[in-house]
């Protein structure tokens, strides 16, 4: 099945919170916004700050890997400790 997928979805499926989209394993084309990025962004720091969650406690709960064809992107998660893969050297 091909997917439009939103930043709740995307966020839910990354943190590891429950009740991610049970369908998630018949996606096999995930379709996103240009806005993702940024929606997904202003959770995470919302998250952070209701929660008093420190940086390194928002990037323990994502992905040990940031995925991004965006070398500013990758750049800013390589210093703050994640691996960026997609990026050509």
């Amino acid at each position: 099945m091909i997917a439009y997928v939103d930043a709740s979805v995307l966020l839910r499926l990354a943190l590891g919170q429950p009740d991610a989209l049970h369908e998630w394993r018949d996606v096999h084309r995930g379709v996103l916004s240009a806005l993702i990025t940024v929606e997904s962004l202003r959770t995470l720091d919302r998250l952070r700050v209701r929660a008093k969650l420190t940086d390194s406690e928002i990037a323990g709960r994502r992905a040990t890997v940031m995925a991004t064809h965006d070398r500013a992107l990758a750049i800013a998660a390589q210093a703050h400790g994640l691996m960026a893969i997609g990026i050509e050297e």
